[in-house]
């Protein structure tokens, strides 16, 4: 199942980013273990969390399927109506994972219906 990005529309596959995705950030692999075992980050201060925002990711919430952006969002402003339209998306995301975080299927079902970003 793939979940789109809310900011750039780019799809990623649910297991890929759950299973292999944290394989590419800078993680001790003791430490990529807990987090792919877990399929979420401890809390904010997380340094997987640190990790995944070094490698492009930002998270509404805990859950790996709560990416808000990812390493295929332009780094500079596409225009200022994408960016309102995207800003929406996001807040969306963060809402959907702050009811679903502890729920993966139910998160990535919501979330591959929301669609991504136009």
């Amino acid at each position: 199942m793939d979940i789109q990005c809310p900011t750039c529309g780019e799809p990623w596959d649910m297991v890929h980013l759950l299973e292999d995705e944290p394989y590419e950030w800078d993680l001790h692999p003791v430490a990529r273990l807990e987090l792919t075992e877990r399929g979420r980050f401890t809390g904010p201060a997380d340094p997987a969390r640190e990790a995944a925002k070094a490698a492009g990711w930002e998270f509404a919430g805990d859950s790996l399927l709560s990416f808000v952006r990812c390493p295929a969002c332009p780094k500079e402003s596409p225009g200022i109506l994408h960016e309102m339209v995207a800003k929406e998306r996001r807040e969306r995301v963060a809402a959907i994972a702050s009811v679903l975080d502890d729920d993966p299927d139910g998160l990535a079902s919501v979330l591959s219906d929301m669609g991504g970003a136009p």
